[in-house]
């Protein structure tokens, strides 16, 4: 079995993570893993912190 391109980042923590940064022109930084920083990390806290955002002004305008 052959290993895909956007599997390279692929893990069991961030399954989706390569394919949204591919698709976004950010494949490098899915791939970043430089000076103790992590793309995929980054991107995970990040998407969080979006989702957060949007629940709490979701919830705001109940």
């Amino acid at each position: 079995m052959t290993e895909d391109s956007s599997d390279i980042c692929r893990t069991p923590q961030y399954p989706n993570l390569p394919i949204l940064l591919e698709q976004v022109g950010s494949k490098g930084f899915a791939q970043l893993r430089a000076a103790g920083m992590n793309g995929m990390y980054l991107t995970d806290q990040a998407l969080h912190q979006t989702a957060l955002l949007v629940s709490a002004l979701l919830i705001t305008r109940l």
